[in-house]
């Protein structure tokens, strides 16, 4: 098991794909300051974010948390701040 914890970039990268493919919208269409419900994120797909998000992370995370916390900014801030992504990008990563 690796404890490498992926770049917030990254899980915002990964994030945008992420959503795009359970909407069914092009990613470079979805911001990150708005809503992923406003999309038309389901329920079950934002259940079943957080679930490939935990395993992803391999960390416990409730089903809720696409609700909790709205944005893909905000989302991608609390798992920085929660210690599940880092908040330096790859090349700081590399340097550091």
């Amino acid at each position: 098991m690796s404890n490498t914890q992926p770049s917030k970039e990254a899980l915002c990268d990964w994030l945008l794909t992420c959503v795009a493919a359970k909407v069914k919208i092009d990613r470079d269409k979805i911001r990150t300051d708005v809503s992923m419900d406003e999309y038309g994120l389901d329920s079950v797909s934002a259940v079943s974010i957080s679930g490939e998000l935990s395993e992803m992370l391999n960390r416990d995370l409730p089903g809720t948390l696409l609700y909790e916390y709205s944005t893909i900014d905000e989302l991608t801030d609390h798992l920085v701040r929660s210690g599940a992504a880092t908040g330096q990008s790859p090349a700081s990563e590399a340097s550091a």
